[in-house]
């Protein structure tokens, strides 16, 4: 079971695009400087 942040569920029913972005994007280490660039952009 992945335990989640409470703003996942801010709504009464997390959404699926939320719940999607917390477990593959949240928290997720990045060291592609490419990326790093576009964040800052």
């Amino acid at each position: 079971m992945i335990k989640r942040c409470a703003w996942v569920g801010h709504n009464s029913k997390p959404t699926e695009l939320d719940v999607k972005y917390h477990d593959e994007e949240w928290d997720v280490p990045v060291h592609d400087d490419k990326i790093l660039f576009e964040f800052l952009i």
